[in-house]
């Protein structure tokens, strides 16, 4: 049983895995030029939508989804102009000081921005070297527990709300998070950091 389970766990993160690469592949797509001139947010982030179509193979580009279209923050005034920057940046950098948050579908389609993202919780699976069980359990790493993993991120940084929860896949090095959008991204960079993420 525990082996079936260990094979459906492994079919699934190979099928996020490659739904990460199409993701990225149109999040990573450049934009040459990209100015805004005293418009709205809601304004930049349908041009950076309208974009991305024009610069993606299959003309579909990123769908940006407002979640709702009459929150205040979406009627603020931006002035930014950039320069060879992918979508994923565009859109991070046009939502950043705003209040609103961004969070990417499961299918790598669409972007969903709203200023209440910041507390919804998604799983997200990284796959780790051998060296990360070091520093989770240093003196015996047969003993990596969750809340040796929840301690070791919560001292990089990593905070757990309410919900929030981890665990290490021994044999497959797989990281399995769930946390907030913001917290993923910290759990990315402290990986990264640590040379671990592969």
């Amino acid at each position: 049983m525990q082996r079936l389970i260990m094979v459906l766990i492994l079919i699934m993160v190979s099928a996020i895995q490659a739904q990460n690469k199409i993701i990225e592949g149109k999040l990573n797509l450049v934009i040459p030029q990209l100015k805004f001139q005293d418009i709205t947010v809601k304004e930049a982030l349908s041009m950076i939508q309208q974009k991305s179509r024009q610069f993606s193979d299959d003309k579909k580009g990123i769908l940006i989804i407002l979640k709702n279209q009459k929150d205040k923050k979406l009627n603020r005034k931006i002035t930014a102009d950039f320069t060879n920057i992918s979508v994923k940046a565009a859109i991070k950098y046009t939502c950043l000081g705003t209040g609103l948050h961004y969070r990417i579908s499961q299918g790598g389609t669409s972007v969903l921005v709203s200023s209440e993202i910041a507390k919804q919780l998604e799983t997200k699976f990284y796959r780790v070297s051998s060296i990360f069980t070091s520093y989770v359990s240093p003196k015996n790493t047969r003993l990596i527990t969750q809340q040796k993993l929840k301690d070791f991120f919560t001292s990089t940084g990593v905070p757990f709300p309410k919900g929030a929860k981890v665990s290490y896949l021994a044999g497959k090095n797989l990281v399995s998070m769930t946390n907030t959008s913001t917290n993923q991204d910290k759990t990315r960079k402290t990986l990264l950091n640590l040379g671990c993420l592969r």
